[in-house]
């Protein structure tokens, strides 16, 4: 230890181990020297020392406020930085870009679109060509003269019908709405389901899935007042078995609250109405995502919430299902002019893909060691398979109308924007269906989604995607029910 010495020159000299001694004796010969401070002294020394303390407290703490303010704004400014970086990204995806055209299209078209019902200064016609946005004009089809119209400006033409042209907005948490198109006398098929899983489905996830059983009226055959060979004008009255099954749907729909009874008559012939009805009640319940399925399939909600809830609101509409499966037309045969060979496929359904627009079907060998599994061919002209290891896929008559391809009737769905595009410009012309559209609900969706799709793609949109969830239903079986 240095201490200084008394003289002028402050010479500084060590402290030995003596001197530390003698000083530790004299503190022992006097034990005031060890006391503490007490009464006026010590509080005399408290008060000395309190504005130093507390000041140097008050600095500690402005000190660490400022580091503290400091740190914030630092982290302020770097999340906005990253929001603006992140979003000048979003803003130029796809998605985002759709989106924002298809609102802009929403406030400045009319409220007409391609093949809707107008009228130019009393003149009635179907809208043909949309020069919009870059051109105001159209082009109609007259309907008196069966002609085409030269170019008509925007102003000057009226929609027939208001369709809503507004976008889309379903509920958050109204994620799937189910229908399931059900005859009326299929009680026991309803109830089998509702045991299997319709019940469990209501519950989903906190009621995020609807589901409803789409039942037509009751067909009323019924008793002639006339006589048994009534003239046409004779009064015709429900049987009593028509009569108990109407009674025997009202108690169920009380008592299950999952019936929608449709003002459809209940017939093959008039299934393409009852999925425009399914389609109005997803509208209106806002759901996002709308399914149709038959009365003895259940669906895998868990795959398909798997897909749905990673999909953003603004993403473009999706079309989606199990694939419909071409029927088997000609085994052990293969087609004699084909357009291409391909190596790599690896199943029946890949194979059928990849039959374009002039393709008549296609010719597929289940060996998997084949060489050259799938041909592609031009013509239904057949020829014998030597190995009998190909046979022949003849594509629909409606696919070779249409690019689409539809999916199993039995089991697909669209998104609820979709949907309500759908429900809009179909409700009112379900009289002019082909026989065809009108008993195959899944052609007539596959040409209404193929519809929309060109449209999206005439305003520049992103076109209707096309999702395989082969795992979405499945028949119920022994199993099930056991």
């Amino acid at each position: 230890m240095l201490q200084l010495s008394s003289g002028e020159d402050m010479v500084p000299r060590v402290q030995t181990d003596a001197d530390v001694d003698a000083e530790n004796d004299v503190m022992l010969d006097n034990p005031d020297m060890l006391a503490l401070p007490t009464g006026n002294r010590y509080a005399d020394i408290k008060d000395g020392l309190e504005p130093g303390y507390q000041g140097s407290r008050r600095r500690c703490m402005y000190r660490t406020c400022a580091i503290c303010s400091i740190l914030g704004i630092i982290a302020t400014a770097c999340s906005i930085a990253a929001y603006n970086i992140a979003w000048s990204d979003w803003a130029q995806t796809p998605e985002w870009l759709s989106y924002e055209r298809a609102k802009w299209l929403s406030h400045t078209q009319a409220e007409f679109g391609l093949g809707a019902q107008v009228t130019v200064a009393g003149r009635h016609g179907t809208v043909i060509w949309d020069g919009r946005p870059a051109n105001q004009h159209i082009r109609v089809r007259w309907m008196d003269e069966n002609s085409e119209s030269a170019d008509i400006p925007v102003s000057s033409v009226k929609a027939v019908s208001t369709l809503p042209q507004e976008i889309y907005k379903p509920v958050r948490d109204h994620v799937l709405y189910i229908g399931i198109i059900s005859p009326p006398s299929n009680a026991e098929q309803r109830a089998i389901a509702r045991r299997m899983w319709v019940d469990a489905a209501k519950d989903y996830r906190d009621g995020c899935v609807k589901v409803e059983f789409l039942i037509g009226q009751v067909s009323i055959q019924g008793d002639n007042l006339g006589g048994t060979t009534p003239p046409p004008t004779a009064q015709v009255i429900a049987t009593e078995d028509e009569k108990h099954l109407e009674t025997q749907l009202q108690s169920e729909a009380t008592l299950h609250n999952d019936i929608s009874r449709v003002p459809v008559v209940e017939s093959v012939n008039f299934e393409t109405d009852k999925v425009l009805w399914l389609l109005s009640n997803a509208v209106y319940w806002k759901a996002r995502f709308v399914m149709k399925i038959n009365d003895n399939q259940k669906v895998d909600l868990d795959v398909a919430m798997a897909t749905f809830l990673q999909r953003s609101p603004i993403a473009q509409p999706i079309y989606f299902g199990k694939v419909q499966a071409w029927a088997h037309h000609q085994p052990g045969m293969y087609c004699a002019n084909f357009q291409s060979k391909d190596r790599s496929v690896v199943s029946l359904d890949e194979c059928e893909e990849r039959c374009g627009d002039s393709c008549a079907g296609v010719s597929y060998s289940h060996l998997s060691l084949a060489t050259e599994n799938c041909l592609i061919c031009s013509d239904d002209r057949l020829l014998k398979s030597e190995s009998g290891n190909f046979d022949f896929y003849r594509k629909p008559v409606w696919q070779r109308e249409s690019s689409t391809r539809f999916l199993d009737s039995q089991c697909y769905g669209i998104s609820g924007d979709l949907a309500h595009k759908i429900s809009a410009n179909h409700m009112l012309n379900s009289n002019e269906y082909a026989s065809d559209d009108t008993m195959h609900d899944s052609i007539s969706m596959a040409k209404w989604v193929a519809r929309e799709d060109e449209d999206r793609k005439h305003y520049q949109l992103l076109p209707v995607k096309h999702l395989r969830l082969p795992e979405l239903c499945r028949i119920l079986v022994d199993t099930d029910i056991a």
